[in-house]
């Protein structure tokens, strides 16, 4: 089929015609970061990214840029792991300005120097 594949039925909403995967550039406008590895994964308007970053100075509470795509709503994911504050569980909020942050809760959070970090996170896209 030429333009995508129907799944399940073959009525327009049953077609897959948009899929695509990819590396995406995690970018922080505080300290400064190695990204190790950041890849996505597209299918309609559903965007998953995946990251591992490690922070080469302090990052301070902020907003990351870098997402492959705009965001369409306020969304968010979790980090598989963090050792930059003991005890935490940070999760990942996507938000329509094309900005995401590390939260614990409704608390947003930086990284020490030196924390690595993994995760992995959704967000439907206006793209």
């Amino acid at each position: 089929l030429s333009g995508g594949v129907y799944l399940g039925g073959t009525g327009a909403a049953n077609k897959l015609d948009d899929y695509e995967e990819g590396t995406w550039t995690p970018v922080t406008n505080s300290g400064s970061w190695t990204v190790n590895a950041a890849s996505y994964t597209k299918v309609g308007n559903m965007v998953t990214c995946r990251f591992r970053v490690t922070a080469t100075a302090t990052i301070a509470v902020n907003d990351f840029t870098g997402l492959p795509f705009t965001p369409a709503a306020d969304s968010g994911g979790v980090c598989a792991y963090q050792n930059s504050e003991a005890g935490e569980v940070y999760s990942i909020v996507t938000q329509s300005a094309n900005v995401w942050s590390f939260r614990v809760g409704s608390t947003q959070k930086g990284l020490a120097n030196g924390a690595l970090v993994y995760g992995a996170f959704t967000y439907q896209t206006t793209a």
